[in-house]
């Protein structure tokens, strides 16, 4: 009998999601789905409903890697918080895992150069963190709501088409 190969849907396609989605793609089948090509997913609106499901149904996982680095405070929780809030309610149905990308930045300042534990108390610093902070906080009350979701806060991501603009 033949395997059936994974399907996984990543939400963005940036520096981190097109890393992830090649990576994934060694040995999944790959959706990609972002914002600038899917203009409907910014209404998050019934066509954006749909074009989620769609994507999503049969999918083994979901990767949410959309938000932004820089923008106005608003544009900053819309991306940041409303979005990944709005895409776990779209999939707590589905019994898809959701992992969302975090970020170091919600621990803020550290204070010494030691390794940051993930028990580590959480101390966001500016709109950016803050934002990251809250759209984390989103998710795992999804998942206290009962959706398979975790949270993965990356650090020091480097490697090749890294934005001058990144942290």
């Amino acid at each position: 009998a033949m395997s059936q190969v994974a399907r996984v849907v990543v939400f963005g396609s940036g520096f981190v999601g097109s890393a992830i989605a090649a990576k994934l793609a060694e040995r999944a089948e790959v959706t990609v789905l972002d914002i600038p090509t899917h203009p409907a997913l910014a209404r998050r609106d019934d066509e954006a409903a749909a074009l989620v499901a769609a994507a999503v149904e049969g999918a083994a996982a979901v990767v949410n890697t959309s938000g932004r680095l820089r923008g106005t405070d608003e544009e900053m929780v819309d991306a940041n918080v409303a979005w990944p809030e709005w895409l776990a309610e779209q999939i707590e149905s589905t019994g898809v895992r959701f992992v969302h990308l975090g970020s170091a930045a919600e621990y803020g300042d550290p204070g010494s150069a030691d390794p940051v534990a993930v028990t580590a108390a959480v101390d966001p610093r500016g709109i950016y963190g803050e934002s990251k902070w809250a759209g984390t906080q989103a998710v795992l009350e999804a998942r206290e709501a009962g959706l398979d979701a975790v949270v993965v806060r990356g650090f020091n991501l480097v490697g090749p088409n890294l934005a001058p603009v990144s942290p």
